[in-house]
């Protein structure tokens, strides 16, 4: 951004996105592969060891759908100086409204055991990768300067 070429970090930004999302599906599968050894060798009792395969399962599920979306355009675009809206966007709407208050609504009023602080979570990153997707595709971070 700094020398003008915004062409460049749109395509290293989607170029990461790829790299990153080969590098989460490796790491989800190998954690997989892995927990079920794990929960033996740590001698968890049957019931904590099918919560655990149960809440690995679903991160190896949803994180390669949705992580990289809510974070790596958001590295590209602080870097480009469009620091206020993702922290707007990270800090005041999604952590909030997904990570605590979903979490605690779905805690206290539902009964959810631990998998509802990783539903907040999966809802924080997915609703992260929306705006964040928007904000890139619209170009608007790119118009930002870092040095005057």
């Amino acid at each position: 951004i700094g020398a003008g070429r915004k062409d460049e970090a749109i395509y290293y930004t989607k170029k990461m996105c790829l790299v990153s999302e080969v590098v989460i599906i490796i790491s989800c599968l190998l954690v997989f592969a892995l927990t079920k050894p794990i929960i033996h060798l740590g001698g968890m009792s049957a019931e904590s060891g099918r919560m655990c395969f149960f809440m690995v399962t679903w991160i190896t599920i949803i994180k390669p759908i949705v992580w990289v979306s809510a974070f790596i355009p958001a590295y590209s675009m602080r870097a480009a100086g469009d620091v206020k809206f993702s922290m707007i966007v990270s800090c005041c709407t999604t952590m909030w409204l997904c990570r605590v208050t979903l979490c605690v609504v779905l805690c206290r009023v539902f009964g959810f055991g631990p998998i509802a602080v990783w539903i907040g979570m999966f809802s924080d990153w997915t609703l992260r990768g929306i705006f964040y997707t928007l904000r890139f595709h619209g170009r608007k971070w790119l118009d930002h300067k870092v040095i005057e």
